[in-house]
């Protein structure tokens, strides 16, 4: 996983209002970012942009 990608998740998270952590584990079943794959990653990245478009 890259850094972007790092922050890019961690500041949509912020945005949203939602917990990084909670997230993790309830959409993907991991407790840590760097548990995710680049693919997973990026669509976490997606889901957050989308939710915060549609807000």
């Amino acid at each position: 996983m890259t850094e972007k990608q790092v922050n890019a998740t961690s500041a949509g998270a912020k945005r949203q209002g939602v917990t990084l952590e909670r997230t993790l584990h309830d959409r993907f079943g991991v407790s840590a970012l760097s548990a995710l794959t680049i693919s997973e990653v990026s669509t976490l990245i997606d889901e957050l942009k989308g939710n915060l478009q549609s807000a």
